[in-house]
């Protein structure tokens, strides 16, 4: 065979044998790459974006965009190949899969946790605005965030309206903490909650949340003291 030959099937066979373990190769990584965006201004899915009742609303123009972020799955597997080509694209990003979804979370939990930090986002965004105006916002005592791993973990949820602790009412952020720490580590603490759907549809009508339910979440130690804790973070 002629060197030459030779030396252009040996290349070809390298390179055949580098590509099939780049795409056989697999990495712990996670890509994430611009998602659709909306006009809050707008519509989506053919209803306003923002809806406001009881006040004059005045005609807008132009866009005020929600960009969004698009990232693979938890159960994606990126091969080396995909992940050279990431880190090569100019609009893409490759993160460590363990960045998105740390401790084994599934796409069910994270999908669900970002739900509950956008709700807590919007919350937050209402009241910003209404206070700019000058209108009276009432205040209520709400789950801010849940501690990962905490015993309050898929029990209690961002948004929900903390109405009571062990049938005590709640009127302010600091009570719940309080009334928790009031336990042992291993006792039970029983809450009595708005969920955030009922609180969220409640306050789309114009009206008060009445739906209310009980909770208990068994409360843990915490690892500074051995105080009672239940992993959650109060707000309002």
């Amino acid at each position: 065979m002629p060197r030459r030959t030779a030396t252009m099937l040996a290349s070809f066979l390298v390179l055949f044998a580098l590509l099939c373990a780049g795409v056989f190769i697999k990495v712990p990584y996670s890509e994430m790459s611009p998602g659709p965006t909306v006009n809050t201004l707008g519509d989506s899915r053919g209803e306003p974006v923002l809806n406001i009742s009881g006040h004059k609303t005045y005609p807008t123009s132009g866009h005020l965009n929600m960009t969004t972020v698009r990232v693979t799955g938890a159960d994606y597997d990126m091969n080396l190949l995909e992940a050279v080509y990431g880190w090569l694209a100019d609009d893409n990003i490759v993160v460590p899969h363990e960045n998105l979804y740390p401790n084994g979370k599934t796409d069910k939990e994270s999908t669900q946790e970002n739900a509950e930090e956008f709700s807590q986002s919007q919350e937050s965004a209402k009241v910003a605005a209404l206070k700019q105006l000058g209108i009276p916002v009432s205040a209520r005592v709400i789950v801010s965030t849940v501690v990962k791993g905490s015993p309050s973990e898929g029990r209690l949820h961002a948004g929900d309206v903390i109405r009571e602790v062990d049938g005590a009412p709640v009127t302010a952020p600091g009570d719940v903490a309080k009334l928790v720490t009031k336990h042992k580590p291993g006792e039970p603490v029983e809450f009595t909650i708005v969920p955030a759907a009922e609180a969220a549809e409640a306050e789309k009508a114009g009206r008060e949340p009445t739906a209310t339910g009980k909770v208990t979440v068994t409360a843990g130690k915490a690892p500074e003291d051995g105080h009672a804790i239940v992993g959650i973070r109060a707000g309002t």
